[in-house]
């Protein structure tokens, strides 16, 4: 079940655990310490045995294609959360998604590793549909499955637009202080920022209608969501951390062949070396880049002029002193 369906049952913790009494003696507390750092949620009772809880733990689902989603043909648009750089640090998806079990129950009964469904409102068959699209990019809807109900024109869905907001923010705080993200639409050229003077289109899109439809994105109701929350959102992104984004960019194009060895420098370790050759095995510049946001993550509180010694260290110590040189605060 662990494997299939992400599900840790109290017997399997008990079983692996036999051997050791200290673990076993501090199991409660040990789960506790898992749900309070959103690593597992503890399933409902009628998803568990009546004596043995279950746990549900994302991070170890398997990678499996993505569904199409219940609300791909009710014409509602996505949103986007874009984040910068198109670095999303491994793990935040699942802990956004632990965040929403804990308050609403799932819709799919066959849980993905990147895509998660749930029940928000019983009474107008609301649900929320959560996929982590890769490249820093989260596609989040709200909607109803019942077609002649437009969940935009109430509250309901952007009270749970809201909520999303503020766990992620809160992950971000807790987690990754330096991370930045914007929400946007899909339009034909691209994502965009969502902000109030975003106009509405019209455009044709597989995503959200039939092959040849013209479909109106509206943006209005949004904007308007966004105008009453605008001091409560993406605080982190206020934050001018170093290196920023666009110099990150281009040092991942300017490093070239000697990368690993910069990263070695920076305090990279091999298994998260090979980790990124993994997941982009035929894109060096994304290796690259994602190495960099990587450190620049795990370089935590310190200071922006201890990161820019350090990285300007770990060049010059690549035999990259042009690059070295180049680097500056401000």
């Amino acid at each position: 079940m662990l494997d299939d369906r992400g599900e840790l049952d109290e017997r399997l913790i008990d079983s692996v655990w036999e051997q050791d009494a200290e673990l076993k003696g501090n199991k409660q507390i040990l789960l506790r310490i898992c749900q309070r750092f959103d690593l597992l949620v503890e399933l409902p009772e009628e998803q568990a045995n009546d004596k043995w809880k279950k746990y549900l733990v994302p991070c170890v689902l398997k990678n499996q294609p993505i569904p199409d989603g219940y609300l791909k043909m009710q014409k509602i648009p996505p949103l986007y959360l874009m984040f910068d750089g198109g670095f999303c640090p491994p793990g935040l998806f699942h802990r956004l998604v632990v965040c929403c079990y804990r308050k609403w129950s799932s819709h799919d009964q066959n849980p993905y590793c990147d895509y998660a469904c749930f029940k928000v409102d019983r009474s107008i068959h609301t649900i929320l549909e959560l996929c982590n699209e890769g490249d820093g990019t989260f596609k989040l809807m709200v909607g109803s499955l019942k077609r002649s109900v437009n969940v935009l024109e109430g509250d309901s869905a952007f009270q749970v637009l809201s909520y999303i907001m503020q766990e992620l923010d809160r992950l971000i705080g807790a987690y990754f202080p330096y991370l930045k993200y914007n929400i946007g639409f899909r339009f034909p050229h691209g994502l965009e920022k969502l902000t109030e003077d975003l106009k509405t289109e019209m455009l044709e899109s597989d995503d959200v209608c039939p092959p040849g439809c013209r479909e109106v994105i509206e943006t209005a109701p949004y904007r308007k969501w966004l105008r009453k929350n605008e001091n409560t959102f993406c605080p982190s992104a206020r934050i001018a951390v170093y290196p920023p984004d666009d110099l990150m960019c281009d040092l991942a194009r300017n490093i070239g062949f000697e990368w690993e060895e910069v990263a070695a420098y920076l305090g990279v370790e091999r298994p998260q070396i090979d980790h990124l050759k993994l997941n982009f095995p035929s894109d060096a510049l994304g290796q690259i880049r994602n190495m960099l946001f990587q450190w620049r993550e795990g370089m935590g509180a310190c200071s922006n002029e201890e990161r820019r010694d350090k990285l300007k260290k770990a060049l010059a110590r690549a035999r990259r002193n042009d690059l070295a040189d180049s680097l500056k605060l401000g």
